[in-house]
């Protein structure tokens, strides 16, 4: 049986996904970033996640090498900021006053948690490629509800979940 891309993608947009950006500082100073829904967790010994950028995301030889990365967690209100990274393009970081993690990566503002990390692996997969990532910091953000892609739109979730048992 032969899959289209078209449908293979139709039937994926059936599971809904959180919305992370990816982000670095460059060895020049500048700050990089994309937005990702290919995003998972993968071991709590070690704590391992991992993440998959297309090979022509603009800045993916860029975030691969880095020496440490920041993937920060959106918020529910924060479709305008996944929009900006999801475009190529030099400017994402116009205009935001971004907080840095211990180790010098940039954070998104307003995010509902966020890792800071340092890639382990690459592994090509397809027209991808996967990045195994060992975190080495958790950081707290808001608790706001998160930002959903679901069925090829944005969705939210109108509280976060009970936390309660």
């Amino acid at each position: 049986m032969s899959l289209s891309e078209q449908q293979f993608r139709a039937l994926l947009s059936n599971f809904a996904t959180g919305i992370t950006i990816v982000s670095c500082q460059d060895n020049q100073g500048r700050k990089i970033g994309a937005t990702i829904n290919s995003f998972s967790s993968v071991s709590l010994k070690p704590p391992l996640v991992l993440f998959s950028l297309a090979h022509d995301t603009y800045w993916r030889d860029a975030l691969l090498a880095a020496d440490t990365l920041a993937i920060s967690m959106l918020a529910a209100d924060q479709t305008a900021i996944s929009n900006r990274f999801a475009v190529p393009g030099p400017d994402h970081w116009q205009g935001i006053d971004a907080p840095m993690t211990p180790r010098g990566a940039p954070l998104i503002p307003g995010h509902i948690g966020a890792l800071e990390c340092q890639i382990s692996q690459q592994i090509p997969a397809g027209d991808h490629v996967i990045a195994l990532c060992q975190v080495t910091k958790l950081i707290a953000g808001s608790d706001a509800a998160p930002l959903i892609y679901f069925r090829s739109t944005y969705q939210n979730l109108s509280a976060p979940a009970d936390q309660g048992g």
